[in-house]
């Protein structure tokens, strides 16, 4: 008697065990604390990238202020003394001189000229009544820098120091 009643209480004490868990070890606590480590993550980067700087409000827009006809012929006198052209960095030569002329027309007849094409800008110089001894020099300028910019066309020495000479005399006299 003494077997079967082993037997019951052994069958009695496989019924008392618990369950195994159907997932195994907690791993809810880990997923949580990387959730909100994304989250606070995503929530810096978000910032960071909305980050704006705030406008001064009692400065105006940089398109609004004049270049002084002073700083103008300064500037074109740095680029020819810069060595640029003798290194043959006619690249970033031209790129300063159209800078230089486009603040000049931005300066002399008031036209928001970064972002207009030279066509554009030219365009617009004419629709205010420019006169064509002022567009026709700071046209031929223009392009001959725009030929170097994006043509990536070869320019003598001699000729963009010329284009300079020009743009002086055009700062200059008007």
């Amino acid at each position: 008697m003494l077997p079967v009643v082993a037997s019951l209480v052994l069958a009695a004490a496989e019924e008392l065990r618990p369950l195994k868990p159907a997932v195994g070890p907690n791993l809810w606590l880990p997923a949580l604390i990387g959730f909100l480590a994304l989250a606070v993550l995503a929530g810096v980067l978000s910032r960071l990238m909305r980050r704006v700087e705030p406008e001064s409000p009692g400065l105006p827009a940089e398109e609004e202020i004049p270049a002084p006809r002073a700083s103008l012929r300064v500037r074109l006198e740095r680029i020819r003394d810069s060595g640029w052209i003798e290194a043959g960095a006619h690249l970033k030569a031209c790129d300063a001189i159209a800078e230089v002329m486009r603040d000049f027309a931005r300066s002399r007849f008031v036209v928001s000229s970064p972002r207009l094409t030279t066509a554009e800008l030219l365009g617009e110089l004419s629709a205010r009544g420019a006169d064509r001894a002022i567009t026709r020099p700071l046209e031929e300028v223009l392009e001959a820098c725009d030929l170097v910019k994006f043509a990536h066309a070869s320019v003598r020495p001699e000729d963009l120091r010329g284009h300079i000479d020009t743009a002086i005399v055009l700062v200059d006299v008007l």
